[in-house]
């Protein structure tokens, strides 16, 4: 149960991230940005990718560490299932 609260409240829960507008978009097709040099669209648009790159990866690793942290419960709550199944079966068919 542990673990599916910590799936829910770490890695469901969206995460406010970085996009790109899309009213910056939508400048992308007006002249005064198209008639700049190439090398300066090429540097705009690199600059908001890296940034948009950066926020979503910082995302997508602190999820994964949660999921592998709920992993890790759910396979010890699974270890403890067949210890217990173990020893009942060794209390009720061995001992009793």
């Amino acid at each position: 149960m542990a673990a599916v609260g910590i799936v829910v409240w770490t890695v469901i829960r969206p995460f406010p991230g970085t996009t790109i507008s899309l009213g910056d978009t939508e400048r992308w097709t007006q002249p005064e940005f198209t008639q700049l040099e190439a090398v300066v669209v090429y540097a705009y648009l690199t600059n908001g990718y890296r940034q948009a790159l950066r926020s979503e990866r910082h995302r997508n690793n602190r999820k994964a560490r949660w999921l592998t942290r709920a992993y890790l419960i759910v396979s010890l709550g699974l270890a403890f299932v067949a210890v217990s199944a173990a020893l009942a079966i060794v209390d009720r068919y061995v001992i009793g």
